[in-house]
């Protein structure tokens, strides 16, 4: 039925369009892009998928529209061959977690040959890198390849401030984590995935976390097809926090850690200026004993915080949390072929 737009429900679980599982079925690989008002970016991904990738495999191909405000023109996307699906958020969630829909939306309907590729659509992420990274995986139920940038083209300071936030997060985690969003997942992993709650948090944390067997392939960042990125420091930020929320219980133990050496270094060192006082001749300075007792002070401050923080962290996990495999469609409210076969 031609440009037939299914408007889901928030019964458990609304149907799913016919269309929709079977091109899921037939694929090869299965794409999901999210998409934020960047439409024609989102045209030109279309094209370029159909131009490199579908003349060797069959492709479906997702966007998650995450709750845009502009509306989409795909005049001249019908005239694809590539089968293509828009998934329309019932509101605005964010960039990550539109993948965690996305994901939990397909988990069930995926075949075991099938490959899930999820990648940005703004351009950045280059369809023609998406074939190297389908040929470095082995094959196997639970392969991941990701994308490891070998350049960036971002101003200084994003730079800075990304380089900053790998290095945090590998002291708070004990894990490094080079690569974004950009992966090729066997259909075994990303069902995986799909049932992990941090997923709602952050995607290529959770693919670290999720103890995955995971293969680098250094690749290029490409250009952008259209406008500028939407992400700043603030928005970095942000980033980096949630990436390291899905570690919280590894960063509240070593922050515990952290806050009993210093606790008990500040105590030594008040201890021994305090014997230097009382049982010495050498001078000290008046301001030593204040200095040591500002020590004391803050170093059970970061005691008592670091402690309540792994106290939280425990009681959440009473905390029903999010599944994007089976929370999905609360989220979801029109699923529309876009291109391909009965568009």
């Amino acid at each position: 039925m031609p440009n037939q737009t299914f408007v889901l429900t928030s019964s458990d679980p609304p149907a799913i369009p016919p269309s929709f599982t079977d091109e899921l079925a037939k694929s090869d690989l299965i794409i999901l892009a999210p998409v934020f008002n960047d439409w024609e970016a989102a045209v030109q991904l279309a094209r370029e998928i159909d131009l490199h990738i579908t003349p060797k495999y069959g492709v479906a191909l997702i966007f998650v529209d995450d709750g845009s405000t502009q509306i989409p023109d795909w005049i001249d996307a019908r005239r694809l061959s590539v089968a293509t699906f828009m998934v329309t958020l019932r509101t605005n969630l964010g960039h990550q977690r539109a993948i965690a829909v996305g994901l939990g939306l397909i988990a069930g309907h995926v075949q075991a040959s099938t490959r899930v590729v999820v990648m940005d659509s703004d351009g950045e992420d280059r369809p023609a890198d998406i074939l190297p990274l389908v040929d470095a995986s082995d094959g196997s139920s639970s392969s991941v390849v990701v994308a490891n940038r070998a350049d960036r083209s971002e101003g200084t300071t994003f730079r800075l401030g990304y380089w900053l936030y790998k290095k945090i997060f590998r002291i708070l985690t004990g894990t490094e984590i080079r690569h974004g969003n950009f992966s090729v997942l066997s259909a075994g992993a990303a069902r995986r995935v799909a049932y992990c709650p941090t997923l709602w948090n952050h995607y290529a944390a959770t693919l670290e976390k999720a103890r995955l067997p995971i293969k680098g392939v250094d690749v290029s960042r490409g250009i952008r097809y259209s406008g500028q990125s939407s992400m700043n420091l603030s928005q970095l930020i942000v980033h980096g926090l949630s990436a390291m929320s899905v570690n919280i219980e590894v960063v509240a133990v070593r922050m515990l850690t952290f806050s009993l050496i210093v606790t008990v270094t500040a105590c030594l060192s008040g201890l021994a200026v305090i014997a230097i006082r009382l049982f010495s001749d050498l001078a000290v300075p008046g301001w030593a004993s204040v200095v040591g007792i500002a020590l004391l002070v803050l170093a059970f401050q970061a005691v008592f915080m670091s402690t309540n923080l792994v106290f939280n962290v425990l009681a959440a996990r009473d905390r029903r949390a999010v599944i994007p495999a089976q929370d999905c469609w609360r989220f979801v409210e029109t699923v529309k072929q876009l291109s391909g076969r009965g568009a």
